[in-house]
């Protein structure tokens, strides 16, 4: 893959994002459905995505082997993407007792910008080790 249709792909992800996010509420609004059950549908569609990509180890042909599959793993990513973060905020605020939204939501954004560079130095500890 060339830098420039990396950066095409990273352009295409929050714009699906964003557009997901609008799709999946008119879903949710449309049908009525719970909020968990959106949530679980997203991660569904997670796992099909990443199952997808596993399939290129398998074989030659398929599974993010094609450019063109590396474009619609970004548009099925990012129309996933805001939508999983949407719901799991709003599935944790039925959680939070009433006056304590402030500690829980901080907590929240602790843990979940904070261990952001936890992956990064599992991966550069792989790669430090391993060579490759």
């Amino acid at each position: 893959m060339a830098p420039a249709q990396a950066v095409y792909v990273a352009v295409i992800i929050p714009l699906a994002a964003a557009a997901g996010n609008f799709g999946y509420l008119r879903l949710q609004r449309t049908f009525k459905i719970a909020s968990k059950t959106m949530l679980l549908i997203n991660l569904y569609f997670f796992l099909v995505i990443v199952l997808w990509g596993c399939l290129g180890f398998l074989n030659t042909v398929f599974g993010l082997r094609q450019i063109w599959e590396v474009y619609l793993f970004g548009v099925l990513y990012g129309l996933n993407l805001g939508s999983v973060q949407s719901y799991s905020r709003t599935i944790f605020t039925d959680f939070i007792p009433p006056g304590a939204e402030s500690r829980f939501f901080s907590l929240f954004e602790i843990t979940d910008r904070g261990s952001s560079w936890l992956g990064p130095v599992i991966v550069s500890v792989i790669v430090q080790f391993t060579g490759t």
